[in-house]
């Protein structure tokens, strides 16, 4: 990286920042980052709207970064550190520069609470500070952070990046945005703090490596095996990171250290799916982003009670799917109305309503998976996710099963 390169841009920005406030956050740059990070001031007389938030960085960018940087500025997410915009020199086209956002920490946080050895000293706050100051997260807390990260790296993996180094030290925390209502219904921390993605600079470097690994990237405890293997990387590997990082929060460390502690007991049989489906071998992972929003969407749509805990497993309702609603009280309807004029005329009425009740339930359960019933069966959910068309054939199978078993029966009453 060529040395002075903020200098290049001194005349263009002094009238805007403050170049006697300027502080290098890097002085020893490490070998993925061999350029300068900067944290500057905007003068006060440009702060009309904002004038709480002066800070800013100030990155320098080799060549090949310049790509990734514009794309980032142009597909915003709340929850992914913002690139207002890059600049080049125009005496020399080899500098250019990132202005980022500063990330503060949370200021709705009770800092005066914590012990002497749990101090935050920092203006930002990382997750891996929160952790250890703060301790762990509920299990619906970390689910709402998990989902947030989710739509900050899908950014990246609709254009074609991977991020490669999501760690719990590349996790910021700040306030919560006013418009950030969406798990409302949901008590927890996340009323008062949302995270921000930050350092997607291994991104680029593993696009340049032409479907090869020749550096194990990214944070040890957090990397996927392929990564460490040399295997080429994709969206998986983003998703594996996730996964520990979401045991990162329930636990307060990473599912690879050697003296792990386990999930907490009071995390749900669908929480550890959920970070099994994350780390998983790779063909057994989660395929994209999409398969993990939805089903954490699942977990999230409704609070904790025992009046949702029923009514998220009846079909329709656990998706959401309005179709999947009607044609499920379709069926409901049809079979009520032919045991309400079948049963009375029939010499056995008792049999005919017992018959018509198993009946129905059978149909319900195989059309609709109501209790997933396939995720009991860890062969059926290697091969699902292998063959995701393998649950039409499963359900066909459990339905044709299910009525002979009623016809057994009804022989047999």
């Amino acid at each position: 990286m060529l040395e002075n390169t903020l200098e290049q841009f001194k005349t263009d920005l002094s009238p805007y920042i403050d170049f006697e406030l300027i502080d290098c956050l890097n002085e020893n740059c490490s070998e993925y980052k061999e350029y300068h990070i900067y944290l500057a001031d905007i003068k006060k007389e440009y702060l009309k709207l904002v004038p709480d938030h002066s800070s800013i960085i100030l990155k320098e960018l080799p060549k090949e970064y310049l790509s990734l940087y514009n794309i980032i500025s142009n597909n915003w997410s709340p929850y992914l550190e913002t690139v207002y915009g890059t600049f080049s020199s125009e005496k020399c086209h080899n500098y250019f520069i990132a202005i980022n956002e500063f990330i503060p920490r949370p200021v709705s946080l009770n800092y005066r609470s914590l012990s002497p050895g749990l101090t935050v000293n920092t203006r930002s706050l990382s997750l891996e500070q929160y952790i250890r100051s703060f301790g762990c997260l509920s299990e619906k807390e970390a689910l709402v952070f998990f989902y947030q990260l989710c739509d900050a790296v899908s950014v990246l993996h609709q254009n074609g990046f991977q991020h490669g180094d999501i760690s719990p030290q590349n996790i910021l925390m700040t306030d919560r945005f006013g418009w950030d209502n969406f798990f409302d219904h949901i008590p927890g921390i996340h009323h008062k703090i949302s995270v921000k993605l930050i350092d997607f600079d291994i991104a680029n470097k593993i696009k340049m490596e032409n479907h090869t690994v020749t550096h194990a990237f990214g944070t040890l405890p957090y990397t996927a095996p392929e990564i460490i293997d040399f295997t080429y990387p994709t969206d998986r590997t983003d998703i594996y990171s996730l996964g520990c990082i979401f045991y990162f929060m329930l636990s307060g460390n990473s599912p690879k250290d050697k003296n792990k502690k386990e999930l907490p007991d009071t995390c749900t049989k669908a929480a550890k799916n959920i970070f099994k489906n994350c780390t998983a071998n790779y063909e057994l992972r989660y395929k994209n982003l999409t398969q993990l929003k939805k089903d954490i969407e699942i977990e999230l749509r409704y609070p904790d009670s025992l009046f949702y805990n029923i009514i998220k497993h009846t079909p329709g309702f656990r998706s959401n799917n309005r179709l999947k609603i009607f044609c499920s009280y379709i069926i409901s309807t049809f079979y009520m109305f032919c045991m309400a004029m079948g049963a009375p005329a029939e010499k056995e009425p008792v049999k005919t309503f017992i018959t018509c009740v198993l009946l129905y339930l059978v149909t319900i359960i195989a059309i609709f998976d109501t209790f997933r019933i396939g995720r009991l069966s860890p062969k059926y959910q290697k091969a699902y996710n292998i063959f995701p068309i393998i649950r039409f054939f499963a359900r066909f199978i459990a339905l044709i099963t299910g009525y002979l078993l009623v016809c057994i029966i009804y022989v047999l009453l």
